[in-house]
């Protein structure tokens, strides 16, 4: 813990270090849950408002949204099922990679989603406009770097498991 004071150039104890780890945890899962709620309001579930918001930004694939959102493969495969019953989308095979599809909204899906796609995006551009361009700056930068520490010492924990497991 020493090294990871030196890190931060803070001398927070464990305990202040926990507080503030779970004060985020509280501050992110609020924010899922507002979108859960939002989405909620649409008639949809928030699995159902991140798959169809992942195929209206850009083609993608099953694994594209499986990883971006962290919903269960099978959590976005039932959708995607769901979808395509109701003919709100259609697949074409991956041309960089054979074994994908990509999926794309239809016309039907474009008037079903489209609306809702709409709503939410601008409520998040109204969301970002309340933020001054400095604070919106520090957002990114800092969540940015949370991130990459984040994937850096799991990355260090994973190996240091693996030399024990070995």
């Amino acid at each position: 813990m020493d090294e990871q004071k030196e890190k931060s150039g803070k001398n927070y104890t464990d305990a202040e270090l926990l507080k503030e780890v779970l004060r985020y945890d509280e501050l992110w899962c609020e924010i899922i849950a507002k979108y859960g709620e939002w989405a909620k309001k649409q008639g949809i579930s928030y699995h159902e408002l991140m798959t169809a918001y992942s195929i209206w930004l850009a083609p993608c694939t099953q694994r594209d949204i499986v990883i971006r959102w962290g919903i269960p493969k099978q959590t976005v495969h039932s959708i995607l099922r769901e979808f395509q019953k109701h003919n709100y989308i259609f697949l074409e095979r991956s041309e960089t990679d054979k074994r994908n599809k990509n999926i794309f909204f239809s016309e039907k899906g474009k008037e079903k989603f489209g609306p809702v796609m709409h709503r939410l995006i601008d409520l998040e551009l109204r969301v970002w406009k309340r933020l001054k361009k400095e604070e919106a700056r520090a957002l990114l930068e800092f969540t940015e770097k949370y991130s990459a520490c984040f994937r850096e010492e799991s990355r260090e924990e994973e190996t240091k498991f693996n030399a024990e497991q070995a």
